[in-house]
């Protein structure tokens, strides 16, 4: 039995706090009663049906047309139009912090939004209403870690920090605090959150392949780096950057045929939008250079004839004509910008 904020021992019917609780529902028949904002998780249903019971008690300061606002617009896929709304239920509910995240991130879709009072919002929530609000958290360290305008990377880390300090099971703090990390060089620190995400036992395929791939990347040269990219491939075989980076290990171990196939799967593969412009350019260049490498070896090997024709059908065999096409394509666009 859990009510709200404490455990309650049954044996002694004392009650015990929990600063930052996240209710684990083990057995069935479980109560637990909470305020909203406190997570509960329950264990994979192995065999049977689990039939889970929610209800919902009002709050005087929560009024009811406040939580139809907030729905109403989260629903809507256009938040921005519901900023007016937005800044009304905070009005009507000061104390309640769900909405000061809405509003800045309604206030993200307005093209002439203003950065400085999403910040100005998010803080004061954390300031003033819940120092503990997750979600604020998150949304702030991400402006502080990705607008270069405000970028402030000891904020963005004490943001992230917060965000595990309500919730050590905050699985996207974790992955924000590794590529912090990175992005700093702190290579120990970058390690100690890839290995929490991997060992936190609820981490999404996307999060654990990300963190095996910053291990293979701080690996690199090891016996361990090519490892590291086949358990992320394994786990999101759509991603570039495990892809990508194992082409590269192939690569510097000279394993020219291995490095050219990934080349390729790294090309064809990944969800475009998980691809910029310059990866894919990056990605052709270095498929072309392994290319070459490899016809090379072939003729010196005497597989293959030393004249222009063969050689020009075999370089596009491996790198495949779409792909060299796409090369000289984007060879002049490239060099420009």
């Amino acid at each position: 039995w859990f009510d709200g904020l404490c455990t309650v021992d049954e044996t002694t019917n004392e009650a015990t706090a929990l600063e930052h609780p996240v209710i684990e529902m083990k057995e069935a028949g479980q109560v637990t009663i909470r305020p909203g904002g406190v997570k509960h998780c329950g264990f994979a249903v192995e065999s049977g049906v689990r039939y889970i019971i929610g209800g919902f008690c009002m709050h005087q300061r929560k009024p009811e047309p406040v939580r139809q606002v907030m729905a109403a617009a989260q629903q809507s896929g256009q938040l921005a139009k519901w900023i007016p709304h937005l800044e009304a239920a905070i009005v009507l509910s000061p104390e309640f912090d769900s909405a000061y995240n809405l509003l800045a991130a309604a206030l993200e879709e307005v093209d002439n939004g203003s950065v400085a009072k999403r910040i100005q919002i998010l803080e004061y929530c954390l300031e003033q209403v819940h120092p503990y609000a997750g979600d604020a958290s998150y949304a702030l360290g991400s402006i502080y870690k990705d607008l270069d305008q405000v970028q402030d990377l000891t904020k963005a880390r004490a943001c992230f920090e917060k965000c595990l300090q309500a919730d050590t099971h905050d699985v996207e703090a974790m992955v924000a605090l590794m590529m912090l990390a990175a992005s700093t060089g702190d290579h120990e620190l970058e390690t100690q959150y890839a290995h929490r995400v991997i060992d936190s036992g609820v981490a999404p395929k996307k999060s654990l392949a990300q963190a095996y791939c910053n291990l293979g990347v701080l690996a690199a040269g090891a016996d361990e780096e090519i490892g590291y990219y086949l358990k992320a491939l394994a786990l999101a075989p759509t991603r570039f950057a495990p892809r990508y980076s194992l082409a590269c290990a192939y690569a510097t171990r000279h394993e020219w045929e291995l490095a050219c196939e990934s080349f390729v799967q790294a090309l064809e593969l990944p969800d475009p939008s998980d691809v910029t412009p310059q990866q894919k350019w990056q990605t052709l260049q270095n498929l072309y250079k392994a290319t070459a490498i490899r016809v090379q070896a072939e003729v010196q090997a005497g597989s293959l004839a030393n004249n222009r024709d063969a050689m020009m059908t075999r370089f596009q065999d491996i790198m495949k004509k779409q792909h060299f096409d796409e090369l000289l394509a984007l060879k002049d666009t490239m060099a420009v910008s």
